[in-house]
């Protein structure tokens, strides 16, 4: 489920979100409730260990 929210973010400057949120199965209040979540520390340290 994580895969299409981050697709989906990837993708927003080019397409409408409510396009791309129909197209993988998502809600967009899902999609915008996830976006505002804050990273897991374990996401932290990936992104930091990934630069």
């Amino acid at each position: 489920m994580t895969q299409k929210y981050a697709f989906v973010a990837a993708h927003a400057s080019s397409y409408p979100v409510k396009m791309l949120c129909r197209g993988v199965g998502l809600a967009r209040s899902g999609y915008y409730q996830w976006k505002k979540q804050p990273l897991s520390k374990r996401a932290e340290q990936d992104a930091t260990l990934t630069r």
